[in-house]
């Protein structure tokens, strides 16, 4: 499925920035109201780690990621916000896939 939504992308990437630029300030929306809390419970960081997510990112990383586009900064700071919701140690393998992410950009 997600070939062919790159292949839908690729037919009109004019749309693809459009799209790209509200969903990923769809998800650093989510990812702020979580951490400008001062304690956020734990469901509220599992709203965000959880694969669904990476799986969102991982799809806009894809299609914006191909490219030189301007959407990449947008990228790596919601990356880098994520892995600022928790330290705690049991998100450690999600911090780890986050850091993979942010390898691919580089």
């Amino acid at each position: 499925m997600l070939k062919v939504f790159e292949l839908i992308i690729a037919m009109k990437p004019e749309r693809a920035q459009e799209m790209g630029f509200l969903e990923i300030r769809m998800l650093g929306l989510k990812v702020k109201a979580i951490t400008s809390q001062d304690k956020p419970e734990d469901e509220q960081i599992q709203s965000i780690y959880n694969q669904e997510f990476l799986n969102q990112i991982k799809l806009w990383m894809n299609v914006v990621g191909n490219n030189k586009n301007p959407l990449q900064s947008a990228l790596v700071h919601l990356l880098m916000n994520t892995l600022k919701v928790s330290s705690h140690l049991k998100y450690n393998p999600f911090h780890l896939q986050i850091f993979a992410l942010l390898n691919q950009l580089a």
